[in-house]
């Protein structure tokens, strides 16, 4: 069944951003800069982009950049098989190789987590999650003045193939990121709403390089933030 993912919009108090690493380099490599996709033109990768960036599942609509400025602090909480912590260590280090992404690890402290990751059970996932046809969920608070991303919580099941789980892996934590709703235009994405890909297409992975530009920043608008990919995608 296909995961789910909902938002939790709350107001909350400004809070201070820690520094981004390096600028992003758009230094081209044979005639493309480092966000390009193989032969996916400036116009599809901006339509992708928005598709999955704005709206969400549920709720009201969400109509501006919402991403991670601070460290993600990640507990796992649960029963996790050791295909689950391989898959989750070897996306975490690919996040942390994208450049203006805030960076993320694994903690053993959940007091201090501000993204924990609970693997459960079918009967244990359901008291938890309200939509009770998913494998998976994922919900977070952002700054609705701001879009700024300051905490959340990933749910997967531990009842379904180790395949399924590793997909809805990628997928749940790939959206707490800020690609916030599924497409169904990308059969090949890992957030294709109707099926369970295996791994991040070229696609997912430009639009989440691009997300942490630093020329993308949070509360940016539709137009504002296609103006940026334009400059910086060829």
């Amino acid at each position: 069944m296909k995961r789910l993912l909902a938002l939790l919009f709350v107001i909350s108090l400004l809070l201070t951003g820690c520094d981004n690493k390096s600028t992003p380099s758009d230094t081209p490599s044979d005639n493309h800069s480092v966000y390009y996709a193989d032969r996916v033109s400036v116009d599809k990768i901006a339509y992708y982009f928005n598709d999955v960036c704005f709206g969400n599942e549920y709720g009201s609509a969400k109509d501006k950049i919402t991403k991670w400025q601070d460290p993600i602090m990640l507990y796992i909480d649960g029963v996790a098989t050791m295909t689950d912590y391989e898959v989750l260590t070897d996306f975490l280090d690919y996040l942390n190789n994208i450049d203006g992404f805030p960076g993320i690890m694994q903690i053993h402290d959940k007091a201090q987590a501000n993204l924990v990751v609970h693997f459960y059970g079918l009967e244990q996932f359901r008291n938890e999650v309200e939509v009770q046809d998913a494998d998976g969920f994922a919900t977070f608070n952002f700054q609705t003045d701001t879009g700024i991303i300051t905490d959340g919580n990933v749910y997967i099941r531990t009842d379904i193939s180790q395949a399924d789980r590793s997909s809805i892996i990628l997928e749940e934590i790939y959206q707490i990121l800020g690609p916030t709703k599924d497409t169904l235009v990308r059969k090949d994405s890992i957030i294709y709403q109707r099926g369970n890909a295996a791994a991040l297409s070229k696609e997912d992975k430009s639009i989440i390089s691009m997300l942490y530009n630093s020329r993308i920043t949070p509360g940016m608008t539709m137009a504002q933030s296609e103006e940026v990919i334009r400059e910086i995608y060829y």
